[in-house]
């Protein structure tokens, strides 16, 4: 079976250093109401308080993604829950990486056609990846 995360012939990583949370929030929201405005999916990895505080600004300014969540077009993971998942004794692992993360681009996939962002953020840094699905 061939893999859900494409591989781009020229891979691109975007790593962006935020100064206090208010900034990386913007850009999160900036990034997600894009995709879903644009009929995206997007898929943000982050802290249980960076999520809810991205939750509350998308509920007040962006209605449409909650409505993008329901239809499985924005959907969060617990970054703490991955790390730990796909660094099983403090080693990255493909494999474990790919049966988490997967299932959550399978799911996403049939809401969309074609790309997809996925902002992908730890603490006061953030990656940005765009894929395919």
């Amino acid at each position: 079976m061939d893999s859900l995360v494409a591989v781009s012939p020229r891979p691109e990583h975007i790593l962006e250093f935020y100064s206090d949370d208010d900034k990386l929030l913007d850009g999160w929201e900036s990034l997600i109401s894009n995709a879903v405005e644009t009929g995206d999916a997007a898929i943000c990895v982050a802290t249980k308080t960076h999520a809810y505080g991205l939750a509350e600004r998308l509920k007040l300014h962006n209605p449409k993604v909650m409505a993008a969540s329901e239809q499985g077009r924005y959907i969060t993971v617990d970054a703490a829950e991955a790390l730990s998942a796909v660094t099983p004794e403090g080693k990255f692992n493909e494999a474990r990486f790919l049966d988490l993360f997967e299932p959550v681009i399978a799911s996403a996939r049939p809401a969309i056609a074609g790309k997809a962002s996925f902002h992908l953020g730890r603490g006061g840094c953030s990656d940005v990846v765009e894929g395919r699905i």
